[in-house]
């Protein structure tokens, strides 16, 4: 028994051992950070045990010890054998929520059991953090003040859909003529609450954001509202609202946030800093800014005098006084250059890199098998930069089975706290690999990795020039280094789904053309083309590397076929349901020759898209056709369209006509203004008549007036070739004038319109006035008349020869000042002011308020100085430093300038900031003539950005001929000999390219100009008359003569029509030669690498190897029946002219009284003309009774009837009237009256 006892005496003894033993198991002390994060962070993780061995230590680790969901994609690094730090490769998403399970790898091979719990975070979820009131003006009205709320979210917005939730608060009262100012999708937007009335006592405004308001980025939106007050202290008061400061490189700045803008000029006598610097100023709406040099100071005292002026009246009530903390700039890692894709072969191979308060950064370079580029460039298509709000971070490109990963460095950066820092990635070692590509690189900070960049780069000596036609590629590829042509090199088309189309071989020039691409490529479209030579190797996307001809004037006629030209006329564009449709088509090639034996499809295309009937028609000897068809009682209103296909279902050309229930116009309105110039303050009289179509005056009839002031641009006949209208005047907003009254016996009346002083313009204004006249059945015709207000007395032109200019060289102006009648003004007093802009890295904030460093440009001035303008005036520059600069032109004592902005540069002369990123420069291209027919030489003068090579081409639809010219002297000219191919005109293209090298002389890497030349055979225009007699009375036939040309056989059209119908739609005549010698667009798009050049980078520190408002007036129609009003109007078909060039057809005129204008179209070969003329038709005694088009039952009315007499003779009328169906007539059946 006692040995019982002792055995359980030994367990119990050995289970109180154990229990009182280490324990077996390992749980998180501390997971952060949690709950809400941002969007750049690292995870930190720290175990209640050691688990790490020594060899993973301090080293990154691709292994996943964590799982987030959704994934967050980056490394693990142990700081310790406790602690797991993780650092995301890229920001984390906007307004997401994750979670974190940690997994058992982190248990290596410890007998540890794991105890983990899981954790959950969310980055910011979006907000309205604060908003800004001060006051301002109206924009565009600066004579009217009002309050300026600024509001700051923590992400971007779209302004546009910001409006809806908005509730603005005056005193407690809405304001509902609030202004959104910001245009762009931002995190900062400005909101104008109008005219705000002033007080001498403070007013309480607010702003309420409401709930369920969405950023630009999606997903949630407001969880509830948010309403921000502020009490603005009365203008004439200045208050200070916030305070910042940070770091700019080198030097300093503070931020002084007031409740109005302040005056620039008078800052100095009122700040001062201690310690006490030298101080520069600039003001940016309600921002004043200060910049000094302030070495190793960490804290600064501001001080700010009372006094202090507002530009609006206030003044600063008490001294201010505060100590200001520099702020730590945030880390960052950035290329310099975000756009460029291209290294030269053979160069420095160096890129360069910029970084903020980094002490490490990891480099790493991979290579994208050129197989696989179109795989990799449609997996990272969806990267977008929000530079403008400063959302949007670099991209972080991973080559995967892709390509593999060449090599890893690190570098250690020797920097000063918050100073910026340049160094170089040399790529030279990842050159000479089995298979050819591009490169990915990507430079990250070693401890936060998050803070990266990465680029794609090709490196090559192959520079590529593309010209895609709709049937033609054509490819030009030239040494970057040497910039002449390279022969032998294989060219490959590859289409979108990654396929090999077409290949060729350069030629002698460099050159590679494939044509026949429609048939060759059917159901492919390109997108990558590829070129090697030996071992080197390049490619350019032709979705990024389009050149951009917007700046051009490269558009003209549509055509629906690029070899077919179809004219589509009738003798009008609107029926009504049940008439029958006229109309013709002449058809020509794209040379404007006769098409023939190509069997063609018209199709009637109804207002819903279907088809409502389909006609062949065979083409004539002159390649026309004419189609007549018959529409339902029952058609649909709405717009109609004839379109025309060839047999293969191509659609060559379409035709659009309305059919409504309308009724003729019957009076015609003219509309004038007494004066042609007027200044603001000035009284303008507006003449308005208005007739009957026959003739008679429209007495008593009212009309509505809606005046329109609109800005435009001053030009000078007199010196042409000076721009007047390139100010520094913000233009004024003028809001419609709306008028009414009634016109006097004779149908006319004089409207006085006064026009509103203050008006400010960049040119001129031009006012336009629209009067309505309401005829006898309240329909109206609408018709316009303008004229001119001169804001300002004076316009100064400015002319230049060129864009672009060396340094230390004469740079010629000519100026002239002129008055409003464009003559001369003499010995006029001016100011001229030369500022050069820089761009600088400046210190800018983030939308969760952290400093990072961007690029800005800003202004110095050179110097100024009073000059004497008198005729045109030369007037010389001599510039020292290459950049931009802008020449300044006022009056004297005048705030308001001309300016003209120019570029000079030369070696030695460019600063780091001398010039924007953007190295595209403008090619000009000048003719010698304005016009030239087949045959004739013409001279063209290039006037270019730099010297160099310069491939020109003409074109329009395909490239007709290139060649390339040597640029010296930065102009080039070439005589070209013009064909009939050229017809109506062809375009100049002219890409310029130069050695690339480290040379810094011209800021451009390439140019680019278009220019179209017309070229038309003037004896294509077919001379075209119409004898008629000018008036007659309706009931009658009357013998129409069209005469051309005295040739047999010339097709003609003859129509006659209602002017009143035609006016409906504004009609105008049908005009072929205009149509098929109008300007054609261009059709061929260019394409190359050379804006994404990178510049050659020598290294910097060492690195691992490696108004035409009246066609828009829209007459609206009634949709009740109107068969009661019989139409007039004809259509001959397609006549033959006799040998004597006449054509002469009948024309029968109904009871009617108006106008009809005949219209005739002549056409033979490549000869078109057209001609129109006016009859008027009239009874010599015209009843107009005003009779409305229904009535319900039990109405009664009275019915005037006017009496028009069209014979210079009196006469006595017996007038009578009957009536059918269930009316009554309640007064006597006759009258008698004199007319």
């Amino acid at each position: 028994m006692r040995s019982l006892h002792f055995f359980i005496s030994i367990v119990i003894f050995l289970l109180i051992i154990i229990g009182c033993g280490p324990s077996n198991t390992v749980e998180v002390d501390s997971f952060s950070p949690t709950g809400e994060v941002q969007n750049l962070t690292n995870f930190t993780i720290e175990f209640s045990e050691d688990l790490a061995p020594a060899d993973v230590q301090n080293k990154w680790l691709d292994e996943e010890f964590v799982t987030f969901n959704p994934k967050i994609p980056g490394k693990f690094k142990w700081s310790s054998p406790s602690t797991l730090v993780f650092s995301p490769d890229s920001p984390l998403e906007p307004m997401q929520r994750y979670s974190a399970s940690i997994n058992k790898n982190v248990l290596f091979k410890t007998n540890f059991s794991p105890d983990f719990d899981e954790y959950s975070f969310h980055t910011p979820f979006f907000d309205v953090t604060k908003v800004d009131f001060f006051w301002t003006n109206i924009p565009y009205q600066n004579y009217k003040l009002s309050v300026q709320a600024n509001i700051y979210f923590n992400y971007p917005v779209d302004p546009k859909s910001l409006k809806d939730f908005l509730e603005i608060k005056r005193a407690g009262a809405d304001v509902t003529d609030f202004q959104i100012v910001s245009q762009q999708t931002a995190d900062v937007i400005a909101i104008n609450f109008g005219e705000v009335q002033q007080t001498d006592k403070e007013q309480l405004f607010s702003v309420k954001v409401k709930e369920n308001f969405v950023s630009s980025l999606g997903k949630d939106g407001l969880k509830e509202s948010r309403t921000f007050e502020a009490k603005l202290p009365p203008i004439t008061q200045l208050a200070i609202t916030n305070v910042t400061a940070g770091f700019n490189g080198a030097s300093g700045w503070i931020e002084v946030a007031t409740t109005q803008t302040v005056d620039e000029k008078r800052l100095k006598d009122f700040i001062t800093t201690n310690p006490e610097k030298k101080l520069n100023f600039s003001v940016s709406g309600n921002v004043l800014r200060i910049e000094t040099d302030l070495g190793n100071v960490q804290t600064v005292e501001l001080k700010i005098k009372k006094g202090l002026p507002g530009l609006y009246g206030g003044i600063l009530q008490d001294d201010y006084e505060q100590e200001v903390s520099m702020v730590n700039v945030e880390p960052s890692i950035n290329f310099a250059d975000k756009k460029g894709k291209y290294l030269m072969l053979g160069g420095e191979e160096n890129l360069k890199v910029n970084a903020v308060n980094i002490n490490e950064v990891e480099v790493e370079v991979s290579q994208v098998y050129k197989n696989n580029i179109l795989h990799f460039l449609n997996q990272y298509g969806y990267y977008y930069y929000y530079d403008e709000y400063n959302y949007g971070y670099n991209p972080d490109y991973y080559v995967g089975d892709l390509g593999k990963s060449l090599y890893e460095e690190k570098i250690k950066l020797q920097q000063g706290q918050n100073w910026l820092k340049s160094f170089t990635v040399n790529l030279d070692k990842a050159l000479g690999q089995k298979y050819k590509g591009i490169f990915t690189v990507s430079v990250r900070s070693e401890e936060e990795r998050w803070r990266s960049d990465s680029k794609v780069v090709a490196i090559s000596d192959l520079g590529i020039i593309s010209k895609v036609a709709e049937d033609q590629i054509y490819v030009f590829v030239n040494s970057i280094g040497s910039a002449e042509p390279v022969s032998g090199a294989e060219v490959s088309i590859i289409s979108s789904n990654n396929q090999t189309l077409l290949t060729a071989n350069t030629d002698g020039g460099g050159v590679a053309v494939f044509k026949d691409v429609k048939k060759n490529i059917e159901g492919f479209s390109p997108r990558l083309i590829v070129v090697e030579k030996d071992e080197d190797f390049n490619y350019i996307d032709l979705r990024e590397t389009l050149v951009e001809t917007s700046r051009f004037d490269v558009g003209g006629l549509t055509q629906y076929a690029a070899d077919f030209n179809v004219f589509l006329y009738g003798p009008r564009n609107i029926y009504r349901p049940g008439e029958e449709i006229n109309l013709s088509a002449i058809v020509r090639n794209d040379k404007i020759q006769i098409v023939k034996d190509v069997p063609l499809i018209a199709k009637i295309i109804t207002p819903t898209g279907k088809v409502f009937e389909e006609f062949k028609k065979d083409l004539n000897a002159q390649g026309s056709f004419e189609l007549a068809f018959k529409l339902p009682e029952y058609s649909q209103t709405g717009s109609y369209s004839v379109d025309v296909y060839t047999g293969d279902k191509r659609l060559i050309g379409s035709y659009k006509f309305s059919v409504e229930e309308f009724v003729p116009d019957k009076i015609r309105v003219n509309v004038s203004s007494d004066k042609q110039k007027s200044k603001p303050g000035d009284k303008v009289k507006i003449d308005v008549a208005a007739e009957f179509l026959f003739g008679a005056p429209a007495a008593d009839m009212k009309y509505e007036a809606d005046i329109q002031l609109n800005h435009k641009s001053f030009y000078s006949k007199n010196y042409p070739g000076y721009t007047f209208s390139n100010s520094s005047i913000t233009n004024t907003e003028i809001q419609n004038t709306f008028l009414e009254g009634q016109l006097d016996p004779e149908g006319k009346t004089k409207i006085e319109f006064n026009i509103p002083d203050g008006i400010q313009s960049k040119g001129i204004v031009t006012g336009t006035a629209y009067v309505s006249v309401f005829d006898l059945t309240g329909r109206t015709v609408t018709r316009s008349a303008s004229f001119d207000v001169f804001p300002k007395d004076y316009f100064i032109g400015i002319k230049s020869t060129d864009y672009y200019y060396g340094v230390n060289q004469n740079i010629n102006f000519n100026l002239v000042a002129v008055n409003k009648d464009d003559k001369q003004i003499k010995d006029f007093s001016a100011t001229a002011k030369l500022v050069r802009y820089e761009w600088q890295t400046v210190l800018k904030k983030d939308y969760s308020n952290r400093y990072y460093y961007a690029s800005e440009e800003k202004e110095f001035t050179e110097w100024e100085k009073d000059i004497t303008i008198t005729g045109p005036t030369k007037f010389n520059v001599i510039v020292s430093k290459s950049g931009k600069y802008e020449l300044r032109i006022l009056k004297k004592g005048d705030s308001n300038y001309e300016k003209t902005i120019f570029y000079a540069y030369s070696w030695g002369t460019s600063t780091a900031g001398s010039f924007e990123v953007d190295r595209e420069g403008r090619v000009e291209i000048v003719y010698d003539k304005e016009q030239y027919e087949p045959g004739e030489r013409a001279k063209v003068l290039f006037t270019c950005p730099f010297s160099g090579k310069l491939l020109v081409t003409l074109e329009r639809g395909n490239v007709y001929e290139y060649q390339y010219l040597d640029v010296n002297e930065r102009s080039a000219e070439l005589e070209l000999s013009l064909n009939n191919d050229y017809m109506p005109n062809v375009y100049v293209t002219a890409t310029l390219f130069k050695k690339h090298s480290k040379d810094d002389t011209a800021p451009f890497l390439v140019g680019h100009g278009f220019a179209s030349m017309k070229v038309v055979k003037n004896n294509n225009k077919l001379p075209v008359t119409i004898s008629a007699p000018q008036k007659i009375k309706p009931n009658t036939t009357q013998n129409i003569t069209i005469k051309t040309e005295s040739q047999k056989d010339i097709y003609v059209t003859v129509a006659a029509v209602d002017e009143g119908i035609l006016q409906i739609t504004n009609y105008e005549t049908p005009n072929p030669f205009e149509f098929m010698y109008a300007k054609r667009p261009l059709m061929v798009e260019s394409y190359d690498l050379y804006k994404l050049l990178l510049p050659e980078i020598v290294k910097i520190n060492s690195s691992p190897g490696g108004g035409e408002m009246e066609k828009q007036l829209q007459k609206r129609t009634n949709p009740i029946s109107v068969k009661r009003f019989k139409l007039l109007s004809y259509w001959s078909g397609i006549k033959k002219t006799n040998s004597d060039g006449t054509v002469t057809v009948s024309l029968n005129i109904p009871q009617f009284n108006g106008e009809v204008r005949l219209m005739a179209v002549a056409y033979t070969d490549s000869k078109f003309g057209s001609a129109e003329n006016k009859i008027k038709v009239a009874d010599d005694l015209i009843l107009e009774p005003q009779v409305p088009r229904f009535l319900a039952v039990n109405d009664s009315l009275v019915t005037p009837v006017s009496l028009i007499n069209t014979t210079d003779k009196a006469a006595n009328v017996e007038v009578s009237i009957n009536v059918e169906g269930p009316l009554k007539i309640t007064s006597s059946t006759k009258k008698n009256n004199s007319a």
